[in-house]
């Protein structure tokens, strides 16, 4: 008798637990799935085949979820394959501090970094752009008191942030006016069957401001911006090279092409992510929120770098950048 009691608690006891309702992953992917067409930079996109693949494999397997990370894992790896970046499930919690999918700065790690590897020649670390304007001046005022006549720049595992601290460097470094390149809108796609030309990407609304807010009000109001940097009062105009690797990504790259391709600067290191688009943060529900690319962004000649990236001038092992970009500096590379 006491037995039978026992297995009846027993009973009792898990008999809630295994009837609890499963959490509905797959309407949360359903939720994602809409607002994705709804804001994704070109709806064009969401008639490929790469988009209703993704759409019936994450709809498919999110039913068979167990909780909240595997139904990530599941999103990520059904957007493997889609034509963009800047697209990241993210679970609402304080730990999840890059929702573009990068790697979130070490702790205690300072942004930014000074140091003179050699007579001459001064080092600025940039590990990221995630940082306002008021943060990067102080290292700019303190370039601009330096004397130096080359200038590394250091963007290796630098994954971006946003415009409001690279806008400055590059006035500080830029001797001329730069056009940056355009970044085009879900208006400009909805009334335009192809691309503009390169050079009418100046007839766009200017954007010469370091101001993230100021951006996306020009992305969600225009059919799209035109980046346009303009030198600062005091400017570099010494020699300069910026390390890059395969982690220098978003921010970075409108940076490193413009650059490149100005003849301004030379890249040393290998290719860049490729991952450069205007990425927005969307709540899905308490539990989740969505990280999805809201405008393309196109070279000032008219290139695409999501995807594809900006390969260096010289190519080498990125570990040893550095020691290679002094042997340039020093003669020792005839360059």
């Amino acid at each position: 008798m006491k037995k039978l009691i026992l297995l009846i608690l027993a009973a009792a006891t898990i008999t809630p637990a295994a009837n609890a309702q499963k959490y509905d992953y797959r309407s949360v992917a359903q939720s994602v799935i809409d607002t994705t067409e709804k804001y994704l930079y070109n709806p064009a996109i969401i008639q490929s085949k790469e988009w209703a693949g993704f759409k019936n494999t994450f709809l498919e397997q999110s039913a068979n979820a167990a909780d909240d990370t595997e139904f990530r894992k599941m999103f990520r790896s059904a957007a493997s394959a889609l034509p963009f970046t800047h697209f990241g499930l993210i679970i609402n919690a304080p730990a999840q501090s890059n929702p573009a999918g990068g790697k979130a700065q070490e702790p205690g790690q300072a942004k930014f970094a000074i140091s003179t590897p050699g007579p001459g020649t001064v080092l600025f670390t940039v590990r990221t752009f995630a940082a306002s304007a008021e943060e990067i001046a102080p290292y700019l005022d303190s370039l601009k008191a330096m004397s130096f006549s080359n200038l590394i720049i250091d963007l290796r595992n630098n994954y971006g942030g946003t415009i409001a601290s690279a806008l400055p460097l590059a006035s500080y470094l830029v001797n001329d006016t730069l056009l940056g390149g355009a970044f085009l809108t879900r208006r400009y796609f909805n009334s335009h069957g192809e691309l503009p030309k390169a050079e009418s990407y100046i007839t766009l609304p200017h954007f010469s401001e370091a101001s993230f807010a100021k951006i996306i009000s020009g992305i969600h109001n225009e059919e799209g911006l035109c980046l346009v940097v303009y030198p600062a009062e005091m400017t570099y105009k010494g020699r300069l090279f910026i390390l890059t690797n395969k982690n220098t990504a978003s921010t970075c790259e409108p940076l490193v092409y413009g650059l490149k391709a100005s003849g301004r600067a030379v890249i040393v290191g290998e290719t860049t992510m490729g991952a450069m688009l205007n990425g927005e943060q969307f709540i899905i529900n308490d539990r989740f929120s969505l990280f999805l690319p809201t405008a393309d962004f196109y070279t000032a000649d008219g290139k695409r770098i999501d995807r594809i990236g900006v390969e260096p001038d010289v190519k080498v092992d990125p570990t040893v950048a550095l020691e290679k970009t002094m042997e340039i500096i020093n003669g020792n590379n005839g360059l």
